[in-house]
């Protein structure tokens, strides 16, 4: 068992800590060149390494059931205090801002007492000080296109007029990572993962 960190914007976690996001997708990094299905085989997809052997995709996956995943967000050390003035302040202290928690109004009456708050990129979120730990309940390997309704629904995406769960995911992959060259009209390959929220 590894214990690993992920990475979720606000809206997946406030989707987690709902208890609504189980699933979370990620583009398969694996050179996939060489990549063969063979149909006797039950897991069907096989890539073949530098020295000529065959080796089973999903080995390749960096997360194995059973692993823990650390969920880092954006953050800001301190706590919001309310001067007599009307004014706000982030007062120093061993607490943490998550901007998960910060609705836009909220940050709007801020802003009306002259805080801007200054968050920090989640990859600067240390292990110990996260709040929500993930148990890897199992691990897949799949074209992003072939994602089920039930799964996109998993996925725990904002909900948009007229769509299904499966546009929903759609264009949340799309803000993602379309910039990145992973689009959802390009269709990779993507791991898997279905997780529990654990407590620590």
């Amino acid at each position: 068992m590894k214990e690993l960190p992920i990475l979720f914007n606000g809206a997946m976690v406030r989707s987690v800590l709902a208890g609504i996001k189980t699933q979370t997708r990620r583009i398969v990094k694996t050179d996939l060149s060489n990549l063969e299905w063979l149909e006797d085989e039950p897991d069907h997809l096989f890539v073949e390494d530098e020295y000529g052997d065959w080796n089973n995709l999903i080995e390749e996956c960096p997360v194995k059931k059973g692993d823990l995943l650390y969920v880092r967000e954006k953050f800001c050390p301190g706590e919001i205090e309310i001067l007599t003035n009307g004014s706000a302040q982030i007062k120093k202290s061993d607490k943490i801002i998550f901007a998960a928690d910060m609705p836009e109004d909220e940050l709007k009456t801020l802003e009306d007492c002259d805080l801007i708050i200054k968050w920090k990129p989640s990859i600067f979120h240390k292990k110990v000080d996260c709040r929500i730990w993930l148990k890897v309940v199992s691990v897949k390997v799949e074209k992003l296109n072939t994602i089920s309704e039930k799964d996109a629904k998993a996925e725990g995406p904002p909900i948009l007029p007229s769509y299904d769960y499966k546009n929903c995911f759609r264009v949340l992959w799309d803000s993602i990572n379309k910039d990145r060259g992973y689009g959802w009209d390009k269709n990779p390959y993507v791991w898997v993962y279905e997780f529990e929220r654990i407590e620590r």
